[in-house]
């Protein structure tokens, strides 16, 4: 990353974050007026310190949002609709426990009466449960496209190898990648397999996958990887395992833990 992204990145977040407090205050004071508004029209007093501590509901958004944002960001789960889902529910759930807490904390050391904190829990589930569900959901969804849209920009984005430089007893031959059928674990080495011939490179699996184009090349086994469109056939071991046939004639194990991965790609 360059300064020049960094500190871009950086006015963006402080921008953001600027705007979101400002939504907060306008909301706070936008919830005051309509308590005033609403006690007008019933005929009954109007509080003003009452109704700044029930708008501290709002405040709450800002460290919630930020700390459902760091945490999806930062784990290896951000990609999972199901993690976002999760995270948007418990940002809205330790909301919802927030509330009830600061009201009843704030009204004890400042206030003549002390909110109960079931009475004002009660009260923010009946009045605000939906505007929390909706509110987090929609971040969660939210940050859950744009951490795919991202992912799949920087995929897009990447040059892959088209041909590899292969040792072949004291010769080096350059092999186009859509030439090889699959690649096997022969440690320190690879075994690249292409028809009717085996060539050893000096890389590790891992590297290899970091290489090659993931639309043709599929991880199949921790020691295997295969050119899906070199694929013929796929038969079931009937244990969970399966068998793929290569158009070199090579059988490789396909795993049940890559299973998911194989079918979706294959499909396609």
């Amino acid at each position: 990353m360059t300064i020049t992204s960094f500190f871009h990145r950086n006015r963006h977040q402080q921008i953001g974050g600027t705007g979101l407090l400002l939504m907060i205050a306008v909301a706070v004071v936008f919830t005051s007026g309509q308590d005033l508004l609403r006690a007008k029209l019933n005929n009954s007093a109007f509080y003003l310190s009452e109704s700044l501590l029930y708008g501290s509901f709002w405040v709450f958004f800002f460290p919630v949002l930020l700390l459902m944002y760091v945490t999806i960001a930062n784990t290896r789960l951000k990609q999972s609709v199901w993690y976002c889902a999760g995270a948007a529910l418990a940002g809205a759930v330790l909301h919802l426990l927030l509330v009830p807490i600061a009201i009843h904390q704030l009204s004890a050391a400042f206030f003549e009466h002390t909110f109960s904190f079931v009475e004002v829990l009660e009260y923010t589930i009946a009045e605000d449960l939906y505007l929390l569900l909706f509110v987090y959901g929609l971040a969660g969804w939210g940050l859950h496209a744009a951490i795919n849209n991202k992912g799949e920009t920087q995929e897009a984005g990447k040059l892959y190898a088209q041909q590899l430089l292969l040792q072949s007893g004291r010769t080096s031959l350059p092999v186009a990648v859509e030439e090889i059928c699959s690649i096997q674990a022969a440690t320190p080495y690879v075994a690249i397999h292409l028809e009717g011939k085996k060539l050893l490179h000096h890389q590790t699996m891992s590297a290899m996958m970091e290489q090659l184009d993931p639309a043709l090349f599929l991880r199949v086994h921790r020691s295997s990887i295969v050119n899906i469109k070199k694929v013929q056939s796929c038969r079931s071991r009937l244990n969970g395992d399966y068998d793929l046939e290569m158009q070199n004639g090579d059988i490789i194990r396909l795993s049940r833990n890559y299973w998911p991965a194989f079918k979706t790609r294959f499909s396609k």
